[in-house]
């Protein structure tokens, strides 16, 4: 009978974890869903706020501290900016925080629906197989998003007709792989992870949809001095899609 108990206390704990961790999915799901698919219809009104703000201040608080790179972004952002009369700097950088977070959790809990919806086609079939090796392995991962520290454009374009924008991330968060048996594969739990990545999104010039999707990661290297300045705590590894 105590047995019988202890197994039934664990099922529900389990499944109490679950249910917090698909209310979570939903959440950050609809937020996405809500900031990405931008309705066309809103466009003109859009593209006239940002007219009537000045296009240099508007792309201005999109874009780290002034300086060479700072300005070279921005010329570059202007050129999106010809191109889509629509495009709003705070708009898509209040986007790009919501996917980012939103892209990590689905990695993590191997939500392939959410990751086909943020994901160009080459990303998604690189981070499948990674979900597939942990389910394969009876593994399951423990996230937890404890905030993000920056998000800055540091570079835009318009290449083969594609726009693109890439922004950088800082953030800090906890990621767990535990194996079937609950014992830790990867990460620490007790361990605040520094997340440092490059994110560049892309959205096709001859389509009418207002969607960016995530079309490659980079974890760059810090220099020396960031390093020696770097908060205590676990670095958190990159997901590798280049």
């Amino acid at each position: 009978m105590q047995l019988d108990l202890e197994v039934l206390t664990l099922i529900v704990v389990f499944g109490v974890a679950l249910w917090k961790a698909q209310g979570i999915m939903d959440d950050l799901r609809e937020r996405a869903w809500r900031q990405l698919h931008h309705a066309i219809e809103t466009a003109d009104e859009t593209a006239a706020s940002v007219e009537a703000a000045g296009t240099a201040d508007a792309l201005s608080l999109a874009l780290p501290a002034a300086g060479k790179q700072a300005g070279k972004a921005a010329d570059r952002l202007q050129d999106i900016r010809v191109a889509d009369p629509a495009f709003d700097g705070r708009w898509f950088l209040d986007s790009a925080r919501i996917v980012y977070e939103t892209v990590l959790a689905a990695f993590a809990h191997g939500d392939r629906e959410v990751l086909k919806d943020l994901l160009t086609a080459e990303v998604y079939d690189a981070f499948a197989p990674e979900i597939a090796g942990r389910e394969a392995r009876s593994e399951h991962v423990e996230f937890t998003f404890i905030g993000l520290d920056r998000a800055d454009i540091a570079d835009a374009g318009i290449f083969n007709g594609l726009m693109q924008i890439t922004v950088a991330f800082e953030s800090e968060l906890v990621m767990v792989t535990r194996d079937a048996a609950g014992a830790v594969v990867d990460g620490d739990p007790a361990s605040i992870m520094h997340a440092s990545d490059l994110w560049t999104f892309v959205r096709d010039l001859a389509s009418r949809s207002h969607v960016w999707k995530l079309a490659a990661t980079e974890t760059p290297t810090p220099p020396p001095e960031r390093r020696q300045d770097e908060k205590p705590g676990q670095p958190a590894p990159s997901l590798g899609i280049a």
